[in-house]
Parts: structure tokens; C-alpha cells; sequence
């Protein structure tokens, strides 16, 4: 870690009352970032000794911010998502943006600025699915999207399991190239289909890819959700969503607009999201370098993931 405590300026916390029950704090800059390694302790980083006890209101005034995860010394020896994206992320450095983060946020370095976008604000449509603590929505907007974000003006973008809910993954691709510096990195957590609720569903395909780039029509989104809702694994409550948003146009234009079923639209694997980038700089602005990280073996049942790395 290239930057510790510093008792004239920064806080450690704890909060024993409901709905914070023991959790541990680190405290810069009047936001919270949840300590999730013991090895910040262990290791020297913090000394619990400094350790302040407070009430859940005071714990509840402090914006959240992502959490801090000490990095394994290998991948291999990853054994959650905080761990493996705090191994991957931990050279990350400047200002960035995290797509869809709601009460997950990635684990960056400390001393990285984050702010963080999502089509919902907390406590409507996807977020009333997760427990605990949510981040700020400082851009409500998707990573379809995009609203509000200046070109050229981050050093990285990172999302997690939220590209597969695109319609135009290519798409992306394109508009994470215009915020991003020079040398800016786009990090996105993919979840391989053959490990989720999309294994029945086949990969989705380079020419579905493209098509959806070159012109995303009704037709094509009726197809994506009628896909999903005949094939995929799932409870009847997304069979019903995906059901009731098939068949009116009005509802196409609210998708459009970034308000549309929370769905699986697209699936991957490793070798798809590799053809995806590359067809992207045989055709567009090309990215100087990529790093796609397979899942990893004998580890799918906690980690059902892989990681993608671009490099502008």
C-alpha cells in the first residue's frame, strides 16, 4: 500500500449498532471505506488501539467509498471477488468511474477517486435487490450510456458483472474509449456463462455482436429477451419480467433510455470477449493493449468470473 494511516487527518471506526453490526471503517477525505482484510491489522497497516467506536447515525452521515482489500501475493490464491479484483486492481492509480457498483464496490489502492454511476438511484429498480450499504450515484446513467462523464478526463473505468446486461457491448467499448486518457484503463468483471444461470443459453455470437453495434432495432431486443426468458436459468419473477417487456414498443423506447429489464442481453466466454475486442480494433480506434484473465480452475463455484483489462 503506498499510503497509510495518518492520525492527524484520518479515522478508523467501528459501529456496533444495527445496521453496521461490528463493522470496521477506515475514514479519509469525510468518506468511509469498509476495511474488508484483517491484514491491514496484522500487518502493521492500522492499529486497532486507534480504533474509535461510534453511533450509527455519525456512521451513516459518511458517504461510502470502496472498500479496502489487502491483495493475495498471486491470483491463484484468491479465494473471494474482493480478494481477485483487489489483486487486479491493486496498481490502479488517478480518477475513475465505477459502473453499477450499488452495495458492491470494487476494492481499489487507498488514495484512488472514485465516483460512482448507476442508472438507479438507491432504492429504485435493481437496487432493492441487494443488502447493506450503498455508494453515492454521482451519474445516473449505464454503461450504454454514459451521461454526463467529460471526454478524456479518467484514468480508469471498471464494472463489474454489468456488461452483460448491455445491449451493445461493442458499443461501450467505443464511448469507454472517448472518456478515458490516454493510457487510461477500462477493467471489467464478466461473468462466464457456463457458470451462471446463462450456461443453457448459447455463447453469444461475434455477427449478434456486431449487428447490435451497427443497428439495435425492436427486433433485435424482442430476440435478446425472448432468449433469455426460454433459456436461461432463472426465477419465475425475471421469466415474468422478461415476458411483460417483449411485446410493447413503449416500453423498447424507455430501454433505450437506460430503464429496461435487468437481464443477461448477451452472454461470454473468454474466447468471445477476446473476438469482441479484437474485431473492435481491426474496425474502430484501436486499444493499444488488452489482458483477459480466465477463470480460475477448480475455483468456478466461488469465483465465476473473468477479468478483462484494456488499455487505451
Amino acid at each position: 500500500m503506498d499510503a497509510l494511516f495518518h492520525p492527524s487527518s484520518d479515522r478508523l471506526l467501528c459501529c456496533n449498532e444495527p445496521p453496521y453490526n461490528g463493522q470496521n471503517y477506515f475514514v479519509r477525505n469525510g468518506e468511509k471505506h469498509w476495511i474488508a482484510s484483517i491484514e491491514f491489522y496484522s500487518n502493521g497497516l492500522f492499529d486497532a488501539s486507534l480504533v474509535e467506536t461510534v453511533n450509527a447515525e455519525e456512521t451513516a452521515s459518511l458517504p461510502l467509498s470502496y472498500p479496502l482489500c489487502y491483495p493475495p501475493g498471486r491470483l491463484e490464491d484468491t479465494n473471494n471477488f474482493s480478494e481477485a479484483r483487489a489483486y487486479l486492481l491493486q496498481h490502479y492509480r488517478g480518477k475513475g468511474v465505477e459502473f453499477g457498483a450499488a452495495a458492491q464496490p470494487m476494492p481499489f489502492p487507498l488514495g484512488c477517486h472514485l465516483t460512482y454511476a448507476d442508472p438507479f438511484k438507491v432504492g429504485e429498480g435493481c437496487t432493492t435487490g441487494y443488502e447493506g450499504e450503498f455508494v453515492p450515484v454521482h451519474y445516473q446513467t449505464d454503461l450504454n450510456h454514459m451521461q454526463g462523464l467529460p471526454d478524456e478526463a479518467y484514468d480508469f473505468l471498471a464494472s463489474a458483472h454489468s456488461i452483460e446486461h448491455t445491449y451493445d457491448p461493442i458499443g461501450v467499448l467505443s464511448l469507454a474509449y472517448r472518456k478515458l486518457k490516454p493510457g487510461g484503463r477500462f477493467f471489467l468483471v464478466v461473468p462466464h456463462k457456463e457458470y451462471t444461470l446463462d450456461k443453457p443459453r448459447a455463447t453469444t455470437s461475434l455477427r449478434h455482436l456486431v449487428e447490435d453495434y451497427r443497428q439495435y432495432n425492436y427486433e433485435r431486443y424482442v430476440f435478446d429477451l425472448m432468449d433469455f426468458s426460454e433459456y436461461a436459468i432463472f426465477s419465475d419473477e425475471l421469466y415474468e419480467t422478461a415476458h411483460n417487456w417483449h411485446n410493447s414498443r413503449q416500453k423498447y423506447e424507455a430501454f433505450l433510455d437506460g430503464h429496461g429489464p435487468d437481464i443477461h442481453y448477451h452472454t461470454f466466454t473468454e474466447e468471445s470477449f477476446a473476438q469482441l475486442i479484437d474485431w473492435y480494433n481491426a474496425n474502430e480506434k484501436p486499444w493499444s493493449d488488452y489482458t483477459i484473465w480466465p477463470v480460475l480452475d477448480g475455483k468456478t463455484d466461488l469465483l465465476f468470473e473473468f477479468w478483462v483489462e484494456l488499455v487505451k
